[in-house]
């Protein structure tokens, strides 16, 4: 079973949607004892940081969710949002992240670009790939983001995306997945993505 984490802070059913069309398994919920018989984890979100991380924290399923991540190592999925309270911190808040990833999350500059970020972009496969296997491929996917993340370690980084500067648009470390964009609102480019990353962990049929 695939745990949508209720977060309070993002159009969940649009994941949920989603990934009934690819065939998983999936529970939208907060509840300790649902997380804790996870198979793995994906965490939406849009809002602020310090918003997300105060609900988070104030989830019955916090410290469920550590444990699973951390400790039973399941797949976890942050998307947007989501993906951004994986990090240490936000330059748009003063609360601690989750830590998850060796990296901060940083305001857009604005000096070449409109912020908010909106709109389709490319992402350009980094390094060694898993879940963006082709390379000239050029896939595009929905952003809405006035913050990015900053990866400390450039093996994290899975894609990059051009605006106004380039930036991490998603990373991956063993477990850990965090992507900038919205796949449940790209489409086909969202659903393939969707299919890939449920074929990468095993998760097919969970």
């Amino acid at each position: 079973m695939i745990v949508i984490l209720d977060t309070g802070l993002a159009n969940v059913g649009s994941v949920e949607k989603m990934l009934n069309k690819i065939g998983a398994q999936v529970e939208i919920t907060a509840n300790s004892k649902l997380i804790l018989g996870a198979d793995a984890i994906i965490i939406p979100g849009v809002g602020s940081f310090d918003a997300g991380m105060e609900r988070l924290k104030n989830l019955d399923s916090y410290s469920a969710l550590n444990f699973m991540v951390l400790e039973k190592k399941i797949p976890v999925l942050g998307i947007c949002l989501g993906m951004q309270l994986m990090t240490k911190s936000s330059e748009e808040g003063t609360r601690t992240g989750l830590g998850w990833i060796d990296a901060e999350t940083v305001r857009i500059d604005s000096s070449d670009c409109i912020v908010p970020n909106m709109g389709w972009r490319h992402v350009q496969p980094v390094g060694e790939q898993v879940l963006f296997p082709d390379v000239k491929s050029k896939e595009k996917f929905y952003f809405v983001h006035s913050y990015h993340v900053k990866c400390n370690q450039q093996s994290d980084v899975l894609t990059s995306t051009d605006y106004g500067n380039n930036f991490v648009s998603s990373f991956i470390r063993d477990n850990i997945v965090g992507v900038q964009f919205h796949p449940e609102k790209s489409h086909m480019y969202g659903f393939a993505f969707f299919q890939r990353w449920i074929q990468y962990y095993n998760l097919v049929g969970k």
